[in-house]
């Protein structure tokens, strides 16, 4: 098959709404909507995470240009195989050796080994080995400790093989990785004290996980080595920091070199993993295009510049409600009702945009469950599915309940998303509902965000938190405050609202959940399988903008912006034309949503209309946004 890459213009189907999920309100009314077209390319989107220490995650243009590696394994070239090493042993360390050899008849073939690899008439990283059943412990000790004393050079290994032991003799610099794990001659040095390397990734159109396999993979270690602070979208240029266990800079940088959709750089020792959450925010650097011919930088000025003095409504963005034809907080409404059947038909049946004939497949799925054909279901199931395949095989074991077998065998990181996206979808609603009815005005009993510990800890995590709030508790202390200083609960099941509290915003709480026939109570009984403890989130965000500018372009699907747009000789614009962009750069705290800043900024002039960069098969459906790096 011939492999293409190209350009292809896709139509971007929206499910659901903004208003779907509560998104309904302005932070300052009467702006003018500025229409263009967000998120066309994955280049218009560049992402740079903020460290906890204020490190910004970024490598300039001359750190991603591929080098050769300066770490040489062990896989010598022929040159080095063949060079001399002129390694001698003195006439005591031969007598030594032979004495703790005699009981093997080895001794010999070992020392014309150790010649012949001196000489460079064999390979550096054969292996010598001999049967040592006949050495007792103590010889076998004296047996390496002369090798460490008389041929420093070399390293030593008793290796147990079918029912005999053995004895294996390697030049140290000869063996790679692989050759160690193979032979069962790894390495066992004691860890250093900084055992762990923190460095930046820089990804193009690939998300966090996606980046972690393939590091995982290239360094022949397991995932979970890997760890990072926050997870980035796919569609963009992302850089963030990661960390793993027992690595070297030149190994890491030799291995990962042909990957050409990553770059990796500053590097650091550390004492202790990356945490999830453990980042201060992220830095963005957006371009919109196809600006209306008559927008002006005075018109996007007046905008930017009142979201820079007042912020916008902290909203939970669309990204949090799935891209499928069932929005996500749909099926955490029906878990937390405890209608296991109605939420699995919901995860099985949900269908996206890739191809064609998935909604008649994903209905057959449904109708082979509600038949207990759960065989001929997972037939229809294909690789990328992995939540509807756990649903499948969890209810196939599943005993008197299958429907609930088959939720409690989602993953427990997946399965928190759906309740997690209806205490958000709740959380939207009552914003908007507080701000069309009472706009910025501050209650009693509202909660100061400045005295709430770890508010900006991710939500998955708050079971091992202590959350204090302050509430305001007098209306003389709430004039001192503005909506920028207050945070809202998002409901769980220890941060709540009594359905008997009679206060005006607990009211508002009560009769979002009302419509769907939820309650507070009812996120208390699912503890055992969801983490739905709640948590505060600050109604508003003010942004720190860093620059704006109006530029016109020629080639509609060219980049308009640079991801090296730091650099101190940066001078990337594009070739001047009729069509017209904008370029904003800014930066927002964690659990902060860039869509939601540029919906204050725009109104309702975002468009969704995206060009997906495809790799094309012949006869066969464009399924994969491309992964190659500009």
């Amino acid at each position: 098959t011939q492999s293409t890459w190209g350009l292809i213009k896709m139509e971007k189907k929206e499910w659901i709404s903004e208003k779907d999920v509560g998104i309904l309100e302005y932070l300052t009314p009467g702006l003018n909507a500025i229409t263009g077209v967000i998120k066309s390319r994955y280049s218009d989107f560049i992402v740079n995470e903020i460290s906890k220490s204020g490190h910004l995650c970024y490598l300039s243009k001359a750190q991603t240009e591929k080098k050769e590696p300066t770490f040489h394994s062990s896989k010598a070239t022929e040159e080095s195989k063949a060079a001399k090493l002129n390694i001698t042993i003195s006439e005591e360390g031969k007598t030594q050796l032979k004495e703790t050899m005699k009981a093997t008849d080895s001794y010999e073939g070992m020392i014309e080994h150790v010649a012949n690899i001196s000489e460079g008439i064999i390979p550096r990283d054969q292996i010598y080995q001999f049967p040592c059943d006949a050495m007792d412990k103590p010889a076998r000790t004296q047996f390496h400790q002369a090798i460490k004393k008389y041929l420093p050079q070399f390293e030593t290994f008793t290796v147990e093989e079918g029912s005999g032991k053995y004895l294996k003799i390697a030049l140290t610099d000869g063996l790679s990785k692989a050759k160690r794990k193979k032979y069962g001659m790894e390495r066992r040095d004691p860890l250093p004290e900084k055992p762990f390397l923190h460095f930046d990734v820089m990804k193009t159109n690939t998300d966090t996980m996606a980046a972690m396999y393939t590091m995982a993979k290239g360094t022949n270690k397991p995932v979970k080595a890997y760890a990072f602070a926050g997870t980035k979208d796919k569609r963009g240029i992302t850089t963030q920091r990661v960390s793993v266990f027992a690595i070297s800079k030149a190994e890491i940088e030799a291995q990962l070199l042909k990957i050409p959709n990553l770059h990796i750089g500053n590097f650091t020792e550390e004492k202790e993993a990356l945490n999830l959450g453990n980042l201060e925010g992220n830095r963005f650097c957006l371009a919109i295009r196809d600006l209306s011919p008559d927008c002006t930088l005075e018109i996007i000025a007046k905008n930017v510049e009142e979201v820079k003095k007042n912020g916008f409504i902290n909203y939970f963005g669309m990204q949090r409600f799935g891209t499928h034809s069932v929005p996500t907080h749909e099926i955490g409404k029906f878990i937390l009702k405890k209608n296991w059947s109605q939420a699995v038909k919901l995860i099985l049946g949900q269908y996206g945009n890739n191809f064609a004939g998935e909604k008649e497949k994903k209905a057959k799925i449904v109708e082979h469950v509600e038949k207990g054909e759960y065989e001929e279901a997972l037939k229809l199931v294909n690789y990328r599915e992995k939540i509807e395949k756990a649903v499948l095989l969890g209810m196939q074991k599943g005993s008197t309940n299958g429907y609930f077998s088959g939720i409690a065998n989602i993953p427990r990181g997946s399965r928190m998303l759906y309740v997690h996206a209806y205490q958000s979808y709740v959380w939207n609603k009552v914003v908007s509902q507080r701000i069309k009815k009472y706009g910025k005005k501050v209650f009693v009993g509202d909660i100061l965000a400045s005295t709430i510990e770890e508010i900006e800890g991710d939500e998955s995590e708050l079971e091992s938190k202590s959350l204090k709030a302050v509430p305001i508790k007098t209306e003389e202390e709430a004039l001192k405050y503005t909506l920028a200083d207050i945070a809202m609960p998002v409901i769980g099941s220890k941060i709540t609202v009594s359905s008997t509290d009679k206060s005006a915003i607990s009211i508002l709480y009560i009769e979002a959940m009302k419509e769907d026939d939820i309650t507070p109570e009812m996120f208390k009984h699912h503890d055992d399988i969801l983490c739905t403890y709640g948590t505060y989130r600050k109604i508003t965000t003010i942004p720190k903008i860093h620059s704006y500018a109006l530029v016109n372009y020629s080639d509609p699907l060219g980049d308009i912006v640079s991801p090296f747009y730091m650099d101190a000789d940066n001078k990337f614009l594009p070739p001047p034309g009729p069509h017209k962009g904008l370029i904003i750069s800014f930066s927002l705290g964690t659990c902060c949503y860039a869509t939601m800043l540029l919906r204050e900024v725009m109104r309702d002039g975002r468009k969704l209309d995206f060009v997906a960069e495809e790799k094309v098969e012949e006869d066969e459906i464009p399924d994969k946004e491309q992964q190659h790096h500009h």
